[in-house]
This record gives structure tokens, C-alpha cells and sequence, in this order.
């Protein structure tokens, strides 16, 4: 009876461990105001997904990076284009969202590693049972 039971808390601190560093091995594309030569850039970055998964818009204003220090630079202004039509957007790899929490497709890893751990300890409390 020893056995199974080190052989699973083994496996719970390994599944402890591997939750504990899921989250920042997901979250490496994280872009930060430093990322961008100018407020500019950063701004269009934003523009692109308002959602802000990487946290360029601090005070939710909808301006991003406008306390960041960036260097002096006369930046031309932007010839006029065409609106481009809408494409599907091609399916993305977890970010980090609101809170630092690393999501995929809009669900919670983290929450979903600890729902992993309470299966597990359901499991364990199961196997002491017999």
C-alpha cells in the first residue's frame, strides 16, 4: 500500500511543478512598451487586439504606452491607404492576459492545471479508500 502512495504523491508534485512553469513558458511572446521604437508602434500593436492581452494600456484609456519615455523621434506622417478587407485571423498560440494569467483561446491555463491537481487528489483519495 506504501507503493501506490509515493507513486502518486510523486506524480502530484511533479503535476504541482509542471503547472507552476507552464505559465511563464506560455507567455515568452509577451510584447512590453520597451518592444516598440515609438509610442506609434506600440499604439498600432494595441489597435490590433484592444483586448490588450499584453498590458500596453495600463490606465485603460485606450492609449498605449503613453507614460513610456520613448526617444525623441519626427516621426513622418502616414500616407493614406486603403481600408484592407477583413480576413479571418489565423488561430494564435496562449498569451498572456489580464491578470498575468496565460490563456488559450480565451480559457485559463492556469486554472486548468489546478483543476488537473484536484482530479488527481480525487484519485489519491479514491486509491487510499482500498
Amino acid at each position: 500500500m506504501e507503493r501506490p502512495l509515493k507513486t502518486l504523491r510523486s506524480l502530484l508534485t511533479a503535476l504541482a511543478l509542471m503547472t507552476l512553469f507552464a505559465v511563464p513558458a506560455l507567455a515568452q511572446d509577451d510584447q512590453n512598451c520597451d518592444d516598440f521604437a515609438s509610442q506609434a508602434d506600440a499604439q498600432a500593436h494595441y489597435d490590433a487586439d484592444t483586448s490588450d492581452p499584453d498590458g500596453l494600456d495600463a490606465d485603460n484609456d485606450g492609449q498605449a504606452c503613453e507614460a513610456y519615455d520613448y526617444p525623441n523621434v519626427i516621426e513622418p506622417s502616414p500616407e493614406p491607404s486603403p481600408a484592407p478587407s477583413p480576413t479571418p485571423e489565423p488561430p494564435t498560440m496562449p498569451t498572456t492576459g489580464a491578470g498575468g494569467l496565460a490563456t488559450g483561446a480565451g480559457i485559463p491555463v492556469a486554472p486548468l492545471g489546478l483543476a488537473a491537481s484536484g482530479l488527481l487528489a480525487a484519485g489519491y483519495a479514491v486509491l487510499r479508500r482500498r
